[in-house]
């Protein structure tokens, strides 16, 4: 990258121009010169002696266009040399200060034009962001007569004449001061907690969300009008990117996602992440309560003690009393694991004694917690733990819901794996925030950190969340404001939401949108399946399924061991 400034010339049948000595400064106090040669381009003597005289390297394209974007910083100065004043700006500077147009030119113009001309150039490049702008233009018959203007855009076009500045420092004055009620067109929808609309108690119509309090903080600061563009018909995300493309609006206080190797041309609020969000499952049977305070490896690890204290006692048993009685060891040991009473001879031996004194203290400690936990249990409606992972998420039998353009980029960047792409489904952002906000528990949901917020103050009243984030972190993401490339404001406003976000006043503005949309947002009340009220719920018959079914296979697995008893007593007997 060259550094410093840089001085752009193009040639168009240029002659003996006589520079005025603000311009001769400039040039003089930067390091490169860039000489761009159109098509009918000549370097005649004079500007062969101003090129000599001036002590800078030169390079000279002859290229049609250069693109000067990955070659200079910002900070350049372009001089461009025509003849006479065109319709419109070239499309060769228009092309080589692409992402670069509000950098400082000079037009200059060897015929002078009427003022008319003068007026129409420099609304075409306000219209094309070219904001530091100048006009030098000479009189042929008169070489010492030269006129130096720039304008002013606000209220109305005005032209300031520079010919008497002594300094090249003051050929590009302040223009973004006062906007002096300079209408900015922007388009509001409800993108909570971005941007949403909302009625005070006179009826006035406030704009609300910390990018929408962003933009009209910044429009009032700098005494401009907002211009809300208005549509009459459905909005969809092609209706904004196409107003945006169009110019019909400057900016919008949105958050967009560019897509990768995009030119960011407008202040990042820094990273985001894009998360997956899921809803409850399904209730938990009634009869399925009982086995609920403990886990499944817990029980698993209680069975196999049972089993394991059940043989100890039947060997020692078989070994002291010779005889064998796996049920009376079996049932020794489950009463005793369930604090019951045991008989007396279950201690007449010290080897005895040490097997149940474990197990009555283990016994005591569990069915304590278990009737803790179960009683608990009994005044709320229980639901399956929600899905953690993509693999769970399929076990589930749900669809992710994804916004359509943020999912076309994570398909490909890569970041979805691609034995779980089938588990997203595409949707416009307007179907997607409607599904969101009104809790809808069909889909899981990709969403972006701020919404996610959002979700969770509107589910704070509720007795249990109806919606939970996972551990599914699918990308971090830049997130931009989607803004008009040749707006002459851009730079300003990108100033204005730097500083907001150094002082962290849009983070508070965050805060404030997640609150205020989480009362904005309607229809909460009307959801049948939140389950707000914690209300004790009566013992039925749905309660007692699971006893039934334990009773009936006790009594089974008692008579199995009932006749394997007398089978055995048998078969001793006759040998």
């Amino acid at each position: 990258m060259w550094a410093g400034k840089l001085v752009l010339i193009s040639l168009a049948g240029v002659q003996c121009i006589l520079y005025p000595p603000p311009v001769l400064e400039l040039l003089e106090s930067v390091p490169v010169v860039l000489i761009f040669k159109g098509n009918e381009t000549h370097i005649n003597d004079n500007t062969t002696d101003l090129i000599r005289v001036i002590p800078v390297p030169v390079v000279v394209i002859s290229a049609t266009t250069m693109k000067l974007l990955n070659h200079v910083r910002k900070d350049f100065v372009a001089i461009a040399l025509f003849s006479d004043i065109p319709e419109r700006v070239p499309q060769m500077v228009l092309s080589s200060m692409e992402y670069l147009e509000r950098s400082r030119i000079i037009f200059v113009f060897r015929k002078s034009s009427s003022l008319f001309a003068k007026q129409y150039f420099f609304r075409q490049c306000f219209k094309m962001g070219l904001l530091n702008a100048i006009m030098v233009s000479f009189d042929p018959e008169q070489a010492d007569k030269v006129q130096i203007l720039t304008y002013m855009p606000f209220k109305d076009m005005k032209l300031v004449d520079l010919s008497n500045e002594s300094s090249a420092a003051g050929l590009f004055p302040e223009k973004l001061r006062n906007f002096n009620k300079f209408p900015i067109s922007t388009v509001f929808r409800s993108d909570y907690p971005r941007t949403f609309k909302q009625v005070d108690g006179n009826g006035n119509i406030l704009i609300r969300g910390y990018l929408g309090r962003m933009l009209v903080n910044f429009i009032e600061r700098n005494n401009g009008t907002l211009l809300d563009y208005r549509l009459h018909k459905y909005f969809r995300q092609e209706t904004f990117e196409d107003l945006i493309s169009s110019g019909k609006i400057d900016t919008a206080p949105h958050f967009e996602q560019p897509t990768p190797g995009q030119r960011i041309d407008c202040f990042s609020f820094g990273r985001m992440n894009a998360m997956v969000v899921v809803p409850q499952l399904s209730k938990v049977p009634r009869f399925l309560y009982l086995l609920k305070p403990f886990d499944w490896a817990l029980w698993i690890a209680l069975a196999v003690f049972l089993f394991y204290a059940s043989v100890v006692e039947y060997l020692i048993g078989s070994l002291i009393w010779k005889r064998f009685a796996l049920s009376e060891a079996f049932t020794n040991v489950y009463l005793g694991m369930l604090f019951q009473g045991i008989k007396r001879s279950a201690f007449s031996r010290w080897q005895f004694s040490i097997i149940h004194g474990q197990i009555i203290l283990l016994g005591f400690v569990m069915v304590n917690f278990y009737l803790a936990q179960l009683s608990s249990y009994l005044t709320a409606t229980l639901y399956e733990a929600p899905p953690q992972t993509y693999e769970e998420i399929r076990q589930s039998g749900l669809k992710i819901m994804a916004r359509n353009k943020s999912l076309r980029l994570y398909l490909k960047s890569g970041v979805i794996p691609d034995e779980y792409k089938d588990l997203y489904v595409a949707a416009p952002l307007e179907v997607l925030s409607a599904h969101v906000f009104l809790l809808n528990t069909s889909y899981a949901y990709a969403i972006l950190e701020d919404r996610v917020k959002l979700l969770k103050e509107l589910q704070k009243d509720f007795r249990r969340p109806i919606f939970y984030p996972t551990k599914i972190l699918i990308s971090e993401v830049f997130g931009i404001r989607p803004t008009r490339r040749t707006w002459v404001m851009i730079e300003k406003l990108n100033q204005f939401a730097s500083r907001l976000f150094d002082c962290g006043i849009l983070l508070k503005w965050l805060k404030d949108a997640v609150t205020a949309g989480r009362y904005h947002i309607r229809n909460l009340d009307e959801l049948e399946y939140i389950d707000r009220h914690s209300t004790a719920v009566p013992l039925n018959i749905n309660h007692m399924t699971f006893c039934w079914y334990c009773l009936i296979f006790g009594l089974g697995f008692a008579c199995v061991c009932f006749a394997l008893e007398i089978v055995i007593h048998f078969y001793l007997g006759n040998h």
